[in-house]
């Protein structure tokens, strides 16, 4: 290698290693996105446990016909304020 290529190659690792420094995010940026995710993982974690109350109350509900072809179905609706199970039953 001469001088020139060696010159090139420490300019570019430079100009990398500057805009990786510039574009890290601020240390609020990275609170905002912290505050995002556990709130997302709140919601995850809100919803996994609705789907598994309204499993539970699937299998905990008897068809009140005694008929087979009678199935009962649970539908989780979430409102801004409160959560609610609707049960809609088919015949």
């Amino acid at each position: 290698m001469d001088k020139k290529t060696v010159i090139g190659l420490v300019l570019i690792g430079t100009i990398f290693s500057v805009f990786t420094i510039f574009n890290q995010p601020t240390a609020e940026e990275r609170a905002q996105m912290q505050a995002e995710l556990k709130k997302e993982q709140k919601l995850k974690d809100e919803k996994q446990k609705l789907a598994q109350e309204a499993e539970k109350t699937v299998k905990a509900t008897p068809s009140t016909t005694g008929d087979s072809t009678t199935t009962t179905k649970v539908v989780a609706k979430k409102t801004v304020a409160t959560d609610s199970l609707v049960f809609l039953e088919t015949s």
